[in-house]
């Protein structure tokens, strides 16, 4: 995958802006620290989080599947204010694997989720009318067994998002991926490809082969739930499914992990991230693995993507806190230093840690993250949800979830733009750049997200999902101050989009920096 900056007259995007460079190893900026956290109470476990502009207002919502049979939406009022709207819907016994997007292109996001009660399981899509308050359900029977992981992303390049389910456990039976394409907004079944081994924990998708398309990744597993209740581990990987860009996949080989190689009881393989650890341009794979019933440290298994996702090379694994009752994994960019840390969440000692990358596959060492709720049914959501560019936390379990804002001290740059209004001028501005030195501003309207290392920026990532578009550059004037003014066009879409400034720094991009993000709702 490689991050493009779009709006350049000619080459190959952000080539022609930065020019050549290679990736280096950089320190953090500075210590990741979070505030004391609030507690958003649910009537039951957390089953599910997802961080997602539900109404409009260019605010990260919080929309929480409780483990019996509610769907809440927490409205953001702005500075870290949550207010609970109630119940959105009850749609029967465990939703789980809760998701958001704009499914029917109408530009409102939308929500998707894995509704099971017995043995009856679907598939259940509310389509939002705009204000997170009200829309339309639509339900998809599956058949099998129940859903191991989801997975959410455009496979087709039609522009609207297609889904990933892989089964999760059944014995001697070897699990499914299936793959459910969008058809002007309507997901329906295009194909269901068996995988290797009889259980899947979780899929992500990624351009792990760099061709232009999201491939899949698979954490599969070989197991056997005994009489005593062990989890008997045979086998592991990483299951890679290349995709050929119309939605149609082909094996692409495997990341071997070493859970399981010598039929041991645990550790299992419990959750899955793709992201650039070493800044290189390529998807990287961190797995969480742990023991559900020894005290003993969570194990991040971090494997190297080498030519172009053909091949993985094991790095050191990291150690982290004790494992009984299992973990998740997060990943995202918590200090703005470029890299991409890790957030791990302990099951049932309720125990969340920092991994601050120091780039280069070197992390430092983990840090205690204070939360206040038991558990980690949830997989943690990293967003920023008070509106200061610095991700946020948010974990969930008992008895509802924990917010925690991101205070991380940061130095360098600094982006505020003014209101972005139709057919009006906007002003973006930079402070402490170095005088004389150029500013890029960029700005993505698919989000805030992790983007692959910049090779032409020294490796650090930006956090902006492609595509990237430039708006422009401006020389940091005596005061290191940079200005860009431009006019919003008349006919903008009344979007959200979030800007980020960038400066090259250093040979080949080496001391390069960047601003904390920004995000914006372009107003009539």
């Amino acid at each position: 995958m490689r991050s493009r900056i779009g709006g350049i007259p000619a080459g190959p995007g952000i080539l022609v802006v930065f020019g050549l460079g290679a990736p280096t190893t950089h320190p953090a900026m500075a210590q990741i620290e979070f505030d004391e956290p609030i507690v958003l109470p649910t009537v039951t476990n957390a089953s599910s989080i997802e961080a997602a502009d539900l109404n409009g207002d260019g605010r990260r919502d919080l929309v929480v599947a409780e483990e019996i049979e509610s769907v809440v939406l927490f409205e953001n009022r702005g500075g870290g204010l949550f207010v609970r709207l109630g119940t959105m819907f009850e749609p029967g016994t465990r939703p789980t694997l809760l998701r958001s997007a704009d499914f029917n292109g109408d530009g409102h996001i939308d929500l998707i989720w894995v509704r099971s009660a017995g043995n009856n399981r679907s598939l259940q899509v509310f389509y939002n009318r705009g204000d997170g308050r009200g829309g339309h359900l639509e339900t998809i029977a599956l058949s099998g067994r129940a859903p191991g992981g989801i997975a959410v992303g455009d496979l087709t390049g039609n522009g609207l998002p297609d889904v990933v389910l892989v089964d999760g456990y059944l014995r001697d039976s070897p699990s499914l991926a299936r793959i459910y394409l969008n058809l002007n907004g309507a997901l329906v079944l295009h194909d269901s490809i068996p995988l290797r081994f009889n259980d899947s924990r979780a899929v992500a998708l990624g351009d792990i082969d760099q061709d232009g398309d999201l491939d899949i990744a698979v954490l599969n597993a070989s197991t056997y739930f005994n009489y005593y209740g062990y989890w008997k581990i045979y086998d592991s990987h990483v299951e890679i499914l290349h995709n050929d860009g119309s939605g149609n996949f082909s094996p692409g080989g495997s990341a071997v992990l070493p859970f399981g190689m010598n039929g041991e009881y645990d550790p299992t393989p419990l959750a899955l991230v793709l992201m650039d650890a070493d800044g290189d341009g390529d998807l990287d794979f961190a797995v969480a693995g742990a023991k559900l019933r020894d005290s003993v440290p969570v194990e991040v298994v971090l494997l190297e993507s080498r030519e172009n996702g053909r091949r993985f090379e094991r790095q050191p694994s990291l150690f982290v806190g004790r494992s009984w009752g299992g973990a998740t994994i997060a990943a995202g960019d918590l200090d703005t230093d470029g890299d991409i840390d890790l957030i791990v969440r302990q099951n049932a000692y309720y125990e969340t840690w920092s991994l601050a990358n120091l780039g280069g596959f070197a992390f430092d060492a983990p840090t205690s993250v204070l939360t206040a709720t038991n558990g980690a049914t949830a997989i943690p959501a990293i967003a920023d949800l008070n509106e200061d560019g610095q991700p946020d936390l948010v974990t969930g379990g008992r008895p509802g979830i924990s917010v925690a804002m991101n205070v991380t001290m940061l130095t360098g740059p600094q982006l505020e733009p003014t209101a972005l209004v139709r057919g009006q001028p906007a002003t973006m501005t930079v402070s402490d750049a170095q005088p004389g030195e150029r500013v890029y501003f960029l700005y993505s309207r698919e989000g805030a997200g992790n983007s692959v290392g910049i090779r032409q920026l020294g490796g650090i990532t930006l956090d902006l999902v492609d595509p990237i578009q430039l708006i422009g550059s401006a020389v940091a004037d005596s005061n290191g101050v940079a200005e860009l003014t431009i006019t919003i066009p008349p006919n903008a879409p009344l979007t959200t989009v979030v800007m980020q400034a960038v400066i090259r720094r250093g040979p080949g991009g080496v001391d390069s920096v960047k601003t904390p993000f920004r995000t914006a709702r372009i107003q009539p």
